[in-house]
């Protein structure tokens, strides 16, 4: 899906419109040894080709299954159930949208009290507060998969109103993408939606420029690669040795940045394990300043050796929830369809302390009582 929204919204110069499914395919080469081509066919094959056909030009649709498979999330527009030659079931089908800039997993569909990470709690609420005293601070959230990262940071988010909040997700399809997190980032302080036309960027990053930081105004084309702009070149950005332009594009974009922090702000950063190197050098540079800026920096990523790693920040380390964490977690949970008490201890001891595992879990097990 990442893949499709990058051609449509690269403004191809025909009419481009497509359906996305997903399923069982076979792939081979067809036809006789002097003339033969390498294809795909299969009967989801054919509903991807038929799901096409309802688009607009500069329209993706995609299929249900294929949504509910994303682990990123979409702005979707749902469609009218239509009909298609082969197949006795309507078709579900929604408009994709851009790229809302979350990762969704299967476990967050359920909203639930926060159980556990009280003190970690404590010490992002206290980072808030230095936020707003102007004197920031950055922590860097680590822990397993599904042990509740993102969803202490969201706690403070939903209860903090004193902050704007920014989020910036790195994905594992942009790990080559130059300064793919550091102009999402960019643009969140610019207040650009992922959609605005270029122009209307470059009008809105020169005026920034000219604002806030004019001392950068030479390496105006340095900054605007982060937001993938191709702007006129300048005495000063000509004259570099392109040995140092990575550098000057990383000064320069930090000193924008810095200087666009006028007011209370929290920048979390999830999947940071995925950050690629150019975007890195930027938030670096930004965490070893947050002492002097208004900012709640959060950097939330998996215990990996790989992507940004916040030498500046704070260390909170993420571990699983007790047994009593748990067992209220799965309680709060089946609320409406208690579990009995052995099938809840069950669930908690098979859960072993992971929040995702345990939502699972407990909403896996069905009227029998049997945990899968």
């Amino acid at each position: 899906l990442l893949t499709v929204r990058t051609i449509i919204e690269g403004a191809p110069p025909v009419d481009v419109k497509i359906g996305v499914n997903r399923g069982r395919i076979f792939s081979a080469d067809v036809g006789a040894p002097f003339r033969h081509t390498y294809t795909i066919i299969g009967d989801d094959v054919n509903l991807a080709a038929r799901v096409m056909s309802q688009a607009d030009a500069g329209q993706i649709l995609a299929t249900l299954p294929v949504l509910n498979g994303s682990r990123t999330s979409f702005e979707t527009t749902p469609i009218e159930p239509f009909m298609v030659k082969g197949k006795k079931d309507p078709v579900v089908a929604a408009i994709v949208g851009p790229a809302t800039g979350s990762a969704v997993e299967a476990a967050t569909a359920v909203e639930l009290p926060l159980f556990g990470h009280r003190a970690e709690l404590d010490l992002l609420r206290k980072g808030a507060d230095s936020a707003v005293a102007g004197s920031g601070t950055g922590f860097e959230i680590t822990g397993a998969p599904g042990i509740g990262k993102s969803r202490l940071v969201d706690e403070v988010i939903a209860t903090d109103e004193r902050l704007r909040w920014i989020s910036v997700v790195c994905e594992r399809y942009h790990r080559t993408t130059p300064y793919f997190a550091a102009g999402r980032l960019l643009r969140g302080l610019l207040g650009l939606p992922e959609n605005t036309p270029p122009a209307v960027v470059g009008r809105t990053l020169r005026a920034a420029v000219r604002n806030h930081a004019p001392t950068q105004k030479p390496w105006l084309p340095l900054i605007g690669a982060v937001l993938d702009l191709e702007l006129p070149t300048s005495k000063q950005s000509r004259a570099l040795d392109p040995k140092f332009v990575k550098d000057r594009t990383r000064d320069a974009a930090g000193e924008l940045i810095a200087a666009l922090l006028t007011e209370p702000t929290g920048v979390v950063v999830n999947n940071a394990e995925l950050m690629e190197e150019s975007s890195a050098g930027v938030f670096t540079q930004l965490a070893g300043r947050v002492g002097s800026l208004p900012i709640l920096l959060a950097s939330i990523r998996r215990p990996e050796e790989t992507g940004w790693a916040g030498a500046d920040l704070e260390t909170i380390e993420i571990g699983p929830l007790d047994d009593q964490d748990a067992l209220d977690l799965v309680n709060t949970l089946r609320e409406d369809d208690p579990l009995i008490a052995h099938v809840a201890d069950q669930v908690v001891e098979r859960g072993d302390g992971n929040p995702m595992f345990l939502i699972e879990l407990a909403l896996a097990v069905g009227g029998d009582g049997e945990l899968p």
